[in-house]
């Protein structure tokens, strides 16, 4: 059910980054090289304070997605406390790339930054609280950036997490 739910949502993210391409090269009065390299070429959604997409993801300025499956009701964790996660990670094509529990100290370098900003929250994002579900829409600067993981997530690739926040310790 889930990988369905998310191969549409990548269906219609796709479509929406298409149209909004057509609309803005079709906009213009004469068109330039980027115009025609836009429309040519999907990109992200608008990346304009708390912009809505039509199916409810958020995009805030530094281009991190996200919607909440389900709003917890417990804690809300701190920068530096350690937690405990559940979570599948998918590229844009929905194929699962990493899924299972997880505990660690947020703020830790050694995580992907868009972990950390998906679950302590960022501006228009509140953080998540215990019991929350929150899918979120990594592009590759708060993802694995331009190294990727090998056989897994090509470099400069945008990626997705679905994640349940079990517990604050």
């Amino acid at each position: 059910m889930y990988r369905t739910a998310l191969f549409l949502f990548s269906l219609m993210f796709l479509s929406f980054t298409q149209l909004a391409c057509q609309q803005e090269s079709s906009s213009s009065s004469a068109p330039t090289a980027s115009t025609s390299v836009a429309a040519a070429t999907p990109t992200p959604a608008p990346t304009l304070a708390a912009s809505v997409s039509a199916d409810g993801m958020k995009t805030l300025p530094n281009g991190l997605q996200f919607k909440d499956l389900v709003v917890g009701t417990g804690k809300r964790p701190r920068y530096q406390q350690e937690v405990k996660l559940e979570y599948i990670g998918k590229t844009q094509d929905g194929k699962i790339f990493d899924q299972g529990k997880l505990n660690f100290k947020l703020g830790d370098p050694e995580y992907l930054k868009g972990w950390n900003l998906g679950i302590l929250g960022s501006g228009e994002m509140d953080a998540m609280k215990v019991g929350g579900k929150r899918l979120i829409v990594l592009p590759s600067d708060l993802a694995f950036g331009n190294i990727g993981v090998p056989g897994k997530v090509s470099p400069n690739a945008t990626i997705s997490f679905e994640m349940e926040l079990l517990e604050v310790k």
